[in-house]
């Protein structure tokens, strides 16, 4: 059973399997050998007659589209498909929450077909003559609630790719089925040629145009936001969210490159960015993991918080707050007119939650905070070990001090730090404004913890080192001198 088990989960298209055993075989010990690992099935490979045929259909077509998603893919074989769509200048759309399996800096990446498709997209797919569909499960969601292509069989020439034959033709009869695994289809492939430039030049240009959205009505423009978040986060960062009208801003207004990644549900399962982004840090702790969530959203699991602070794996969470279930009430507003019902939510204090966890909050009530909330070289020194206490809302703390900066108030500017063997208390006086955290100094490097700690309710204040006018604390004369080196002096 268990053979089975592992081979169903890990072969064709991956999933889970449930296993059902009777009671008193969880306590019966058993003389057979324990498995070690899944079972190897090589990845199946197209027939060259289908690759004969793919050509000729792809030849013919005056607007070819190539629709790619699933799983399996190796950098091989996403490789290899980008050299065939570029060499034939054919546009690219990736099906539902797929974008980053894709390089999105491709000049034949023309978008994605998910919730909220853009219109270029729909007319991308509704008027190409051949689509050469790889690795995707068509449904709901690729297909704008079936209204793409027809049922039974498409107007359009379909050409279905897929390792697991139960998938091709499970809705739409397509004119060309091949089983093939993703990856061995795509390193199969021969470019073609056809007079279709235009066609993806046009898809291409609107899905740029797509990131130009006008000024939105709020006091954070997350267009803003994420177009900050395009400039400053790594090649390789790891974006996540759950389900709600704010996964828009990671699923539209990002551009996944060759090394990004997009951890996304496509059951619609709320709550599921903090578990997937918690995950993908204690996979990759090296790697910037940021979390979309919606209020209604990350309370369905932000009691992960905490586990997130004891693996010691923590993202940055991006907490899209409007007092509402968002989805759920456009669609009352939508079909129920006057009737909205049980969508109104009253919210914690999110920052103090968060702190109460662990972690580092900030609240951002206006665009251009945003740009300096979001550090991402303090937010991966905190997820290192530092321990901010929960404090008042930074904001309006930060505004108050910055009141007497650069003036002559007759007010100081003091930094404290009371050294320890195990932890470092690290105080801020800002003209009366108080900011404090604390730091573990019990390790290989408490030098640098306390630096860390220092920079940290700098941050918070607004300040640099240069603008404090005294330090003070007791401790030895070589942590005096690197606090010196800081740019303020000690008494």
């Amino acid at each position: 059973i268990l053979t089975r088990a592992w081979t169903a989960a890990t072969t064709g298209r991956p999933g889970p399997v449930v296993i059902a055993l009777p009671e008193d075989m969880l306590t019966t010990l058993t003389d057979a050998a324990p498995l070690t690992g899944p079972a190897h099935v090589a990845e199946p490979a197209p027939a060259s007659q289908a690759l004969t045929d793919v050509e000729a259909m792809l030849s013919g077509a005056a607007r070819p589209l190539i629709l790619i998603g699933g799983c399996n893919w190796s950098d091989a074989g996403k490789k290899a498909l980008q050299a065939f769509a570029e060499a034939s200048d054919i546009p690219v759309v990736a099906a539902f929450r797929y974008q980053d399996q894709f390089d999105n800096f491709s000049p034949v990446y023309v978008g994605e077909a998910g919730v909220g498709m853009p219109a270029h997209v729909k007319a991308l797919v509704r008027d190409a003559d051949v689509i050469l569909a790889i690795n995707v499960r068509f449904g709901e969601m690729t297909t704008d609630g079936y209204t793409l292509l027809d049922v039974p069989v498409p107007v359009q020439k379909l050409i279905h790719v897929h390792a697991s034959d139960r998938e091709i033709g499970k809705i739409y009869q397509p004119t060309l089925g091949i089983q093939a695994g993703p990856n061995a289809f795509a390193a199969a492939l021969s470019p073609v040629r056809g007079g279709w430039a235009g066609w993806r030049a046009e898809g291409r240009a609107a899905w740029e145009a797509a990131f130009d959205a006008p000024v939105q009505p709020s006091p954070v423009d997350m267009v803003i936001a994420t177009a900050h978040l395009r400039e400053v986060l790594p090649a390789d960062a790891i974006l996540t969210n759950g389900a709600g009208n704010f996964t828009v801003w990671p699923n539209k207004f990002y551009k996944f490159g060759p090394k990004a990644r997009l951890l996304a549900p496509q059951s619609g399962a709320m709550g599921y960015g903090l578990p997937a982004a918690i995950a993908a840090k204690v996979a990759h702790p090296g790697r910037t993991v940021v979390c979309f969530a919606g209020d209604g959203d990350f309370q369905m699991n932000c009691q992960e918080l905490a586990t997130s602070v004891q693996a010691g794996a923590q993202p940055i969470v991006l907490l899209l707050n409007n007092g509402i279930y968002g989805t759920i009430r456009a669609h009352q507003e939508r079909s129920y007119p006057g009737r909205v019902s049980g969508t109104t939510m009253v919210n914690p204090d999110f920052v103090m939650l968060a702190r109460a966890y662990g972690y580092h909050a900030e609240r951002v009530e206006r665009t251009e905070d945003f740009l300096f909330a979001l550090d991402l070289d303090l937010c991966e020194r905190l997820a290192r070990g530092a321990d901010p206490a929960p404090n008042p809302v930074p904001d309006a703390r930060r505004r108050a001090c910055h009141k007497g900066k650069g003036m002559n108030t007759g007010q100081t500017v003091r930094l404290g730090a009371d050294i320890g063997g195990t932890f470092t208390d690290i105080a801020l006086d800002c003209r009366g404004t108080m900011y404090s955290t604390k730091v573990l100094t019990n390790y290989s490097a408490p030098e640098q913890a306390i630096l860390d700690g220092i920079d940290i309710v700098l941050h918070d204040a607004g300040l640099t080192p240069a603008d404090l006018d005294i330090v003070i604390h007791g401790t030895t004369l070589a942590t005096n001198a690197l606090i010196e080196r800081r740019g303020a002096r000690t008494a």
